[in-house]
């Protein structure tokens, strides 16, 4: 079993809830689709819920030590789409530390040679 640290946006050119809202969404689809269909081999950390929890930035400061400190303890980093300080943050410091970073999902399955379930249903 592998831990994927998902680093994507969450306020970043948000003008609105609801465009804060879609980016927790694509983070919780990702996870979901992380889990589901690597038939548990690669499990997700997902910032986007401690946000979504407690959606105030009185604890930003210890969201921010936690996030750090689950990144040291990753196997590897997902870089999701859409610009983010905060997802730039986590993948430099997860360079630092030499961790892969992924921009997609395909690239996160291949390097750890897994194989999609449902892969061949797909292909069909």
């Amino acid at each position: 079993m592998k831990l994927i640290y998902l680093a994507g946006p969450l306020f970043t050119n948000t003008t609105n809830d609801w465009q804060q809202k879609a980016n927790i969404i694509k983070a919780f689809d990702a996870e979901k689709t992380i889990l589901v269909e690597s038939g548990g081999e690669l499990v997700c950390y997902c910032p986007h819920y401690t946000w979504y929890i407690d959606s105030g930035d009185k604890h930003r400061d210890l969201w921010l030590k936690k996030d750090e400190f689950l990144v040291q303890k990753s196997d590897a980093v997902l870089r999701l789409e859409g610009e983010s300080k905060g997802a730039d943050l986590e993948v430099e410091a997860a360079q630092k530390l030499s961790k892969p970073v992924f921009y997609s999902i395909d690239e996160l399955f291949e390097h750890f040679k897994i194989k999609r379930r449902g892969e061949k249903e797909k292909n069909e």
